[in-house]
């Protein structure tokens, strides 16, 4: 699983972190080479940020897939982090 995220000190990052370590990922904050919608909200608003996936190495590739597994994992830690968010 990969997770892109704002800064560190975040709540909404430090609640990302703490969903995926709950499901027992190791949560390994990093920068990627792709663009997603959150740099709009992270350089034009400046509103803190985060992008969970699933393990990069099988995307934007022409046999692109996502493990089932990763899907459901990625789905929960999603869920926490939403409802955690959200109260």
């Amino acid at each position: 699983m990969t997770a892109v995220f704002f800064a560190h000190n975040e709540p909404i990052v430090k609640m990302g972190i703490e969903a995926v370590r709950e499901l027992g990922i190791e949560a390994k904050p990093s920068g990627m080479g792709s663009v997603t919608d959150a740099v709009t909200l992270i350089r034009h608003l400046r509103i803190p940020t985060i992008s969970i996936g699933p393990d990069d190495r099988t995307a934007h590739a022409s046999d692109e897939y996502v493990d089932i597994n990763q899907l459901a994992t990625l789905t929960k830690a999603l869920a926490l982090v939403i409802m955690r968010w959200c109260g």
